[in-house]
């Protein structure tokens, strides 16, 4: 088995990303709306909270298995995770896990000046809280749209 690989999203994949889905109580914490490749992807087309926007397929052995976007701000300090999600019939693997390492290791690479990677965590979704605690997120004491704000410096 391959290790997963981030593979950016772009005209020839994502139709193939329309397919990823979260286990249906998991979709609150990820995104409003679904398909959540299509929130990703319309962040990235609009700018959203006038960020700079990479959207992400999560590959494993050639399969789609989960999408992230990465977004930025211009010039770059700081780099956030933004709707992470593994495909309900990927899931309790470490590919949450490792899609962590693999977003730190692109924010290195592309962005040497961010100094630390963000994410947000829904007050409820207690699995992905201590996930992100054991990948070395910390809550910065403040919240975003009632989620909590995490960080990991790089």
């Amino acid at each position: 088995m391959q290790s997963p690989r981030l593979v950016p999203l772009d005209a020839g994949n994502w139709r193939d990303a329309l397919a990823v889905r979260p286990h249906p109580e998991q979709l609150r914490f990820v995104a409003e709306f679904e398909p959540v490749a299509l929130v990703i992807l319309a962040k990235a087309y609009v700018g959203a909270r006038a960020l700079r926007w990479h959207p992400f397929a999560v590959t494993l052995d050639g399969d789609m298995v989960g999408l992230v976007g990465l977004a930025h701000p211009k010039p770059p300090g700081e780099c956030e995770i933004c709707h992470l999600v593994i495909d309900v019939a990927h899931q309790n693997r470490g590919l949450g896990r490792a899609v962590l390492g693999l977003a730190a290791d692109w924010a290195r690479r592309e962005l040497p000046a961010c100094r630390r990677l963000l994410l947000t965590v829904h007050p409820e979704n207690a699995i992905a809280r201590r996930l992100y605690e054991q990948a070395g997120f910390q809550p910065l004491g403040y919240e975003r749209d009632g989620e909590t704000v995490m960080a990991r410096a790089l």
